[in-house]
């Protein structure tokens, strides 16, 4: 029994590993119950691969990289001057675009087997049914904090309030484990502004069809992106 036990666990382990590395296909995700697509996307912000590494460095004797990482100089953006990314924050132009994409829904409202209400805010239970436009405000910034969490863990380069309030934006759209794999934040990191820009079109897909409205969220993330400060 407890040999079943054991497997069990280290099976559910390694999954967690592959999803916070690899994530589940948004279709397979779609078709799980929310509770369950809940899970699935909070494994995939972690970032369970990097903390191993960090771990396995100490025992090694070595510093930790995620560490070196965050205090690295702003002078070397070649290692990724984690640093000098901390104190941005999603300017008002990011929000507008969510804003614009999501819509505004005072009341609770039902969207593949989940409530949300304002600008697509997913409700917890006991949350309130109906709020005003303030409210509204406050939950989505509130929402997007997390992205702005997992942009800022993921940059190596530095970036602007302009590029990185176009990446949170992409985040809260793709989730930080799906942003986490997207070309975007790889040809960013490489140095490749121009690749990274145009990367924001290819996720325009939801159900394997090409929806008009990820079309214009992610040209407006894109020309926000290349929009000088």
């Amino acid at each position: 029994m407890w040999r079943f036990l054991l497997l069990t666990v280290i099976a559910l382990v390694a999954f967690a590993f592959y999803l916070s590395e690899f994530g589940l296909p948004q279709a397979w995700k779609d078709e799980l119950p929310a509770p369950a697509a809940g899970a699935v996307e909070y494994v995939e912000s972690l970032e369970l691969v990097a903390a191993a590494k960090g771990l396995i460095a100490r025992f090694q004797g070595a510093s930790d990289p995620v560490e070196e990482a965050l205090s690295d100089g702003a002078d070397n953006e070649s290692s990724g001057p984690i640093a000098a990314n901390q104190s941005l924050r999603i300017n008002e132009a990011g929000l507008a675009i969510i804003k614009r994409s999501e819509g505004l829904r005072l009341e609770a409202y039902e969207a593949g087997g989940r409530l949300y209400i304002g600008y697509g805010h997913q409700m917890a239970p006991g949350e309130p049914r109906k709020i005003d436009e303030a409210e509204a405000d406050r939950l989505l910034r509130a929402d997007v904090r997390e992205s702005e969490d997992g942009v800022r863990r993921r940059l190596r380069r530095r970036a602007n309030e302009n590029e990185f309030s176009a990446m949170v934006s992409l985040a809260k759209n793709l989730g930080v484990g799906g942003f986490g794999r997207s070309q975007v934040l790889t040809a960013f990191n490489a140095g490749d502004k121009r690749a990274a820009a145009d990367a924001f079109r290819t996720h325009v897909r939801a159900g394997g069809e090409v929806l008009p409205h990820l079309v214009e969220r992610r040209e407006l993330e894109r020309q926000l992106f290349l929009k000088p400060v």
